[in-house]
């Protein structure tokens, strides 16, 4: 079994090297077979991670009773935490699979083999773990310099002297451009922010990613802790998770305090203000939109995609839109639906739904709800 991390690639830790050695033991081992069709490779492939690809088809022709030992050039090539190696070479003892590792010199055939092969996991987890604990204490220690302990930068800013020490955030000025343009548009046109998107997307402002603008993008980018407070968390407890800051039971850092780290404002307090108070009284009309757009989600153009409420400004009218034209995507999507009246597309629906209920296998009494008023600002 073979297997290199991005990282060992780019030092010259490569498959090949693996190989010739796997292959070189083999050789010299007299009644030992090595079949092509059983070397199985994890290229760029971390060892914390036990379900890998060749790991699989591996795991499959030992239940199959192909294999009777395992070649590896390391055994952390195996795995470097205790838990992926050992429920590996667990599964793997109770098929009747034996290891070597050509480098180490270890064979688990024999009792010393074995107590070896448990020595060098622990070495090989304790190794692990301590690059984790210097990576990490490396990022505190940036973070409580007032640096940039490493990630994306927030949207406006960029990261100075990235990669080496001393790290910082920046005002990133055609970003910055960007942030202002779209506060300007929710605050002083009272644009909502699929308005926002649409009119960022018209004057060619492209996201980091090079993409259009999105409602959800938009209003994400703008409520990051960089804009409102100038100041970004690192280690923030309040964004726990999957793929956020690890916690313990208490709701505690697992790996260091929160630190807050001051950031150059791209806009002044005031001007903060005025836009937290404007998405979220924007927040709070979009959790009426449904009632006043009941069709939104339940018409579909002819780009598959579905229809959703809007309202005009200018016009004081309610349409349908196709959410496949929305924010500049028509190009991308190929959408050419076109925009429908609310209230000839609700009348329309209700007098389908009328006949279709005022069929004989339906209970009479059966009522249409409309909505009285239409707050203006909804999309």
């Amino acid at each position: 079994m073979l297997r290199v991390s991005t990282q060992e690639q780019t030092q010259g830790y490569g498959l090949d090297l693996q190989e010739r050695a796997g292959c070189a033991y083999v050789s010299g081992r007299p009644g030992w077979v090595l079949s092509p069709g059983l070397i199985f490779r994890d290229v760029g492939v971390s060892g914390a991670i036990i379900e890998r690809p060749a790991m699989l088809r591996l795991e499959e022709a030992a239940r199959q009773g192909l294999i009777d030992v395992i070649v590896v050039h390391k055994f952390d090539r195996i795995g470097r935490t205790g838990a992926v190696f050992w429920t590996w070479i667990w599964a793997m003892e109770d098929l009747g699979v034996s290891f070597v590792s050509v480098t180490q010199d270890i064979d688990t055939t024999t009792d010393s083999g074995r107590r070896q092969l448990q020595f060098h996991a622990l070495m090989a987890e304790a190794e692990r773990n301590l690059f984790r604990e210097r990576t990490q204490s490396g990022r505190q220690r940036a973070a409580l310099e007032g640096g940039w302990p490493g990630g994306p930068p927030p949207w406006g800013y960029a990261i100075e002297k990235t990669g080496r020490h001393g790290s910082r955030l920046v005002i990133a000025e055609a970003e910055a451009r960007v942030v202002l343009k779209a506060v300007s548009l929710i605050v002083d046109e009272k644009k909502n922010v699929s308005e926002t998107a649409r009119e960022l997307n018209a004057h060619g402002c492209l996201s980091r990613s090079g993409r259009p603008w999105t409602a959800s993008n938009v209003h994400r980018r703008l409520k990051s802790s960089a804009l409102f407070d100038g100041e970004v968390v690192f280690r923030n407890p309040a964004r726990g998770g999957k793929k956020g800051t690890r916690l313990d039971e208490e709701g505690v850092p697992l790996r260091g305090d929160s630190v807050t780290i001051p950031v150059p404002r791209i806009l002044s307090e005031e001007r903060a203000k005025a836009l937290a108070k404007a998405l979220g009284e924007l927040g709070h009309s979009s959790h009426a939109a449904a009632e006043h757009y009941p069709l939104t989600g339940r018409i579909r153009g002819m780009c598959g995609h579905g229809y959703v409420g809007s309202y005009h400004n200018s016009q004081g009218a309610r349409y349908y839109r196709c959410g496949g034209g929305n924010n500049g995507r028509a190009k991308e999507t190929g959408c050419a639906d076109p925009c429908l009246t609310a209230d000839d597309a609700e009348a329309a629906v209700r007098k389908e739904v009328v006949r279709i209920l005022s069929g004989p296998e339906w209970p009479a009494g059966v009522s249409w709800h409309r909505p009285n008023a239409y707050p203006r600002g909804h999309g």
